[in-house]
């Protein structure tokens, strides 16, 4: 993340509304409600998002959403992304 300010700004809060998900934790530089990260071991990211979905697919359906794919268009001067998906352990 090259700008936290605009990233909190112009990105996190819009990118919020879009989410399908359940929002777990949000961590780091950017504002919009994110806590510190605590390190442990090794480097922490600048920023961290957990969000709960019913679906892999569900997931995939937001993020490839013409609404989402837009707002990435605002972002992409001033931060890059690492992605991942799991499947929920059954509890």
């Amino acid at each position: 993340m090259t700008n936290p300010e605009a990233y909190g700004k112009e990105f996190a809060p819009k990118a919020q509304e879009t989410a399908g998900g359940r929002l777990v934790a949000i961590g780091g530089a950017g504002g919009a409600g994110a806590k510190p990260v605590a390190n442990i071991e090794g480097t922490a990211p600048k920023r961290v998002v957990i969000q709960g979905w019913d679906s892999i697919d569900q997931l995939k359906g937001w993020y490839n959403s013409a609404e989402y794919q837009a707002l990435l268009k605002i972002v992409q001067p001033y931060a890059t992304f690492r992605r991942y998906a799991i499947e929920a352990t059954a509890q």
